[in-house]
């Protein structure tokens, strides 16, 4: 789906387009009526392309509005904690698990995860890079007594959806490292 945001300076640059349609026409209806018809059809055209690009402006919106109620709608009764960010990781959308278990006032995925992990920015980089190659990544990120399995789904070219489920660990598991620099067993829960 397409996107075409107006912010106030395109708001302001349709204003003008229509601003110099209008103008044109009114030029063309004072003084320059014996020369043709031209100024006036190009100053209609400029009128009627601000309209269209508004329209398509508007539709748009509604469409990115309904998308986004769509998101909430599925993940807002999640038991996980899951949040809808923009491609800086800004978040656009949680639900009430992502509230309780990060807050309510962080405003990134970087600072809800940088709460409980070290070093986020770069596992988001890369389980954001494989969405934007796979269209979904998934890594499990072990903690003290638990993991935290975070999925993040590519939801639209500037949109992602972010799952975290955590999973308790027994107490006598054992977990492996996947990075190079720390491959030594560690018991968790001791």
């Amino acid at each position: 789906m397409g996107r075409v945001d107006v912010d106030r300076g395109g708001r302001d640059g349709l204003l003008a387009l229509a601003a110099a349609g209008l103008g044109l026409i009114a030029i063309w209806a004072v003084l320059l009526r014996e020369s043709g018809p031209l100024p006036a059809f190009v100053g209609i055209v400029l009128v009627l392309l601000a309209l269209a690009l508004a329209a398509r402006a508007h539709l748009a919106r509604h469409r990115s509005e309904a998308a986004g109620n769509l998101a909430f709608r599925l993940m807002a009764d999640d038991p996980a904690a899951c949040f809808m960010t923009d491609a800086a990781g800004h978040v656009i959308l949680r639900n009430l698990a992502a509230e309780a278990r990060f807050g309510t006032e962080v405003r990134t995925l970087h600072d809800a995860l940088g709460r409980h992990m070290l070093h986020p920015a770069e596992l988001l980089l890369r389980l954001q890079g494989a969405a934007d190659a796979d269209g979904a990544a998934r890594e499990d990120v072990p903690g003290h007594a638990s993991v935290l399995r975070l999925t993040v789904h590519r939801a639209s070219p500037e949109e992602y959806f972010w799952r975290a489920d955590e999973m308790a660990l027994p107490k006598d598991s054992v977990v492996l490292s996947d990075r190079p620099t720390d491959r030594r067993r560690r018991r968790l829960g001791s």
